[in-house]
């Protein structure tokens, strides 16, 4: 063998198709994973900011809740949209596109003057972020193949691992610092930089696109984005409101909107058009397996970090900095499972998801113990052994779960399904974070240390059940990771 060549691997089936050098994909999924990481870091960051961002512009509870809330309401409205796009029009434009209006938005909203004011930039900064974070994906499933897919999505999991950790610790750190005396201000303008470098190496993006000559199906996109805002909208809203009667005819719009949505998809696919999204995917059992677990999964997670995030500060007195602090071992042990998970899936297959769920399952069991036998005596340190358990389950579970959804998704439809399936994860994000409040708040009593600690553990035993779920739905998943070269082909 040549010296020169000895280390050389042979070009992808996915490079010998899209013609990209291997060098030239991978920045390209760099530059991306940017977009995605300052998309997740920033509700991470409003949340640590959510407290001061009221005292500062006066805002009432109803508004402080809608700065955080509308970000992923407009997020969750626009990504199966946004992905469709990318597919119709290029995902490197929609990138550009999502990113430019992310960091305009981002500077508006720390000039806000007002919480309305606020409120409005959060729901254009969604959008923003419902451009950008399916390019990530969908771009992924046509660069790369088999092993190197499966890496590249090991690469993409670490990335939202660290926005999510980072987010809570320099929320925390910048609140601390209070730079320039602009307070909880300089936490929009925090991802500032990354989005400038991101926008610097745009150019070395490589642009995809998988068909052409085709029309935005517009009846589609008003229908998904009405029918998804009345659905999250309520749910993120309606339990600090009580409930109102208001809250469930909106849920109940949603159903009708929605099963209009798919009742037009399903229509518009039968007459030969082209579809918001084709129907036949959840046909596909590693699709919709992949996604009940995806729900299950994000549910859980998100709904976890709420109710440690209010258990720390309100319960035990926390500052910002040092509730941060605490989810640091969250985040260092995601990133290391995240990538041991490639590996480990290519060999043990559906099992390995099965193994991370159980092991959050495990963590969730052994924080329930913690808060049931310290009560009020419980501790953030006393959690610590728990939050690394939890990062490394989280970490085998992401990483190969995003990948096995959309393993056998067709190429002119990966875009739309990647939009599908982030658009599921933040309905979960809403509908988890509801469904514990009311755990939560139901065993919260008067407020005192013993009462956090008592709600704080019965919450554990919620979502201990979320992830025995997790682990039935693994089991519909196929046994075996597929083979290099063998999915994402297109029908």
């Amino acid at each position: 063998m040549e010296p020169a060549t000895a280390f050389r691997q042979p070009p992808s089936r996915a490079e010998q198709q899209a013609g990209v050098p291997h060098a030239g994909r991978w920045l390209t999924l760099a530059i991306l994973c940017i977009g995605a990481f300052v998309a997740v870091m920033d509700v991470f960051l409003a949340n640590v900011a959510a407290p001061a961002i009221g005292a500062d512009l006066q805002a009432s509870a109803a508004e402080v809740q809608l700065v955080v809330a509308s970000y992923g309401l407009s997020y969750a409205a626009t990504l199966i949209t946004g992905g469709r796009l990318g597919d119709l029009y290029g995902r490197r434009r929609m990138f550009a596109i999502g990113m430019v209006a992310f960091v305009v938005t981002s500077v508006a909203g720390a000039v806000a003057p007002s919480a309305p004011v606020l409120i409005g930039w959060r729901v254009a900064q969604g959008i923003a972020a419902g451009l950008m974070f399916p390019q990530v994906l969908s771009s992924i499933q046509v660069l790369f193949d088999g092993r190197e897919r499966r890496q590249a999505m090991g690469r993409f999991g670490a990335a939202l691992g660290l926005a999510s950790t980072l987010g809570q610790l320099l929320g925390g750190v910048l609140l601390e610092a209070d730079l320039f005396g602009w307070g909880w201000r300089t936490l929009f303008l925090a991802k500032l930089p990354l989005c400038a470098l991101a926008l610097a190496l745009l150019p070395r993006v490589v642009e995809t696109r998988s068909t052409r000559g085709q029309r935005v199906d517009l009846l589609g996109v008003v229908l998904v984005s009405i029918g998804l805002v009345l659905l999250v909208f309520p749910l993120v809203v309606g339990r600090q409101a009580g409930w109102p009667a208001w809250s469930f005819a909106c849920l109940a719009a949603a159903a009708l909107v929605l099963a209009a949505f798919a009742a037009w998809q399903w229509r518009l696919g039968r007459r030969g058009g082209d579809p918001l999204v084709d129907l036949r995917l959840f046909g596909e059992r590693a699709f919709s397996a992949g996604l009940g677990v995806a729900l299950a999964f994000f549910g859980s997670q998100v709904s976890f970090f709420f109710v440690l995030t209010v258990s720390l500060q309100s319960g035990l007195g926390a500052s910002p900095l040092a509730a941060g602090l605490t989810f640091a071992p969250t985040g260092i042990a995601f990133l290391l499972a995240s990538l041991a998970a490639v590996p480990l899936t290519e060999r043990h297959g559906r099992r390995s998801l099965a193994a991370g769920a159980a092991i959050m399952a495990v963590s969730f069991a052994g924080m329930w113990v913690e808060a049931t036998t310290l009560d009020g005596r419980l501790g953030p340190w006393d959690l610590v052994p728990w939050l690394a358990l939890n990062g490394a389950g989280a970490g085998l579970m992401v990483t190969p779960l995003m990948g096995v959804v959309l393993a056998r998704v067709p190429r002119p439809q990966v875009g739309a399904a990647s939009g599908l399936l982030t658009t599921g994860q933040q309905v979960a994000n809403a509908s988890g974070i509801a469904l514990i409040g009311l755990v939560f708040y139901g065993l919260l009593g008067s407020g005192g240390a013993e009462d956090y600690a008592h709600a704080f553990a019965g919450s554990m035993l919620y979502l201990i059940a979320l992830m025995a779920a997790s682990i039935a739905l693994t089991f519909l998943l196929p046994g075996r990771a597929p083979a290099p070269g063998t999915i994402g082909r297109g029908r």
